[in-house]
């Protein structure tokens, strides 16, 4: 059945929009996402905030935990793993979105290492931490 004319219009934003956001992510280097001309819409790839008080540190990721973006809370880890000491660590998944097995495992390391405790808020964050316990 050939589609009509909206709707192919339509596929064309929503590709466009794709485009947009890795190619403002991966070349442009703005980690957080991208606005699309044309429809308007923001799109978020992946958020990771530190944050550092008195023994503890948290870790709070917003949007879509999956590869190529993984990338970033790898690295995050990498330089944040050997300072860590004696400090509690909180990774705070409420702001996710989406995670994939690459990002379960990652959260998984984390966790084995130092014990993380999960924020979770929503049944899907809640399924992620315990996901990331296993």
């Amino acid at each position: 059945m050939p589609r009509s004319v909206a709707s192919r219009q339509a596929i064309a934003v929503i590709r466009h929009a794709a485009h947009l956001a890795i190619a403002s992510t991966l070349v442009l280097g703005v980690p957080f996402g991208a606005t699309d001309n044309v429809s308007h819409m923001t799109l978020m790839a992946l958020k990771v905030t530190l944050h550092e008080e008195a023994g503890i540190t948290t870790v709070k990721l917003e949007g879509r935990l999956a590869r190529p973006w993984l990338n970033e809370l790898d690295r995050t880890w990498q330089s944040l793993s050997p300072s860590l000491g004696s400090k509690k660590l909180v990774i705070d998944v409420c702001g996710l979105t989406y995670m994939d097995g690459d990002a379960k495992l990652l959260l998984a390391e984390m966790f084995k290492k130092t014990g993380a405790r999960f924020l979770a808020d929503t049944p899907m964050t809640k399924y992620f931490a315990e996901e990331a316990q296993r």
